[in-house]
């Protein structure tokens, strides 16, 4: 399948490959194709591409998200490949961490909160 958009022409980079398409209709008190679609297109391993509308409007929502996700996997593609390199220096800085003191600002308590002992984030 080759899509072609005015004087650009591009290969599918999705032939050959299992796509998942789902489409999530929110529940609305509106008429069903009225109702919002939520259209999602993607491939096991690579964030999915998105469209969004109604559900009346359900095949060009999978049209644009096909579209949107083909491109990005084109761009997957052709991307270069990081290369490592070498840590240069470019610059370096000493810094100094001292407090000067401020006579104009006047603390209320001399004596530091106490720190918890036994602290830990997981």
């Amino acid at each position: 399948m080759n899509i072609q958009i005015s004087d650009l022409t591009v290969g599918d980079p999705l032939a050959g490959q299992e796509v998942a398409i789902v489409i999530r209709v929110l529940p609305d008190s509106t008429q069903r194709l009225a109702r919002t679609a939520l259209v999602s297109v993607g491939t096991a391993g690579q964030p999915p591409a998105f469209a969004s509308g109604t559900l009346e409007e359900v095949a060009g929502l999978i049209w644009q998200a096909w579209l949107a996700f083909g491109v990005q996997a084109e761009v997957r593609q052709r991307a270069p490949e990081r290369v490592d390199a070498e840590a240069e220096m470019v610059a370096e800085a000493v810094v100094v961490d001292e407090v000067l003191p401020n006579p104009a600002v006047q603390s209320q308590s001399t004596k530091a909160p106490p720190r918890p002992q036994n602290l830990s984030l997981f």
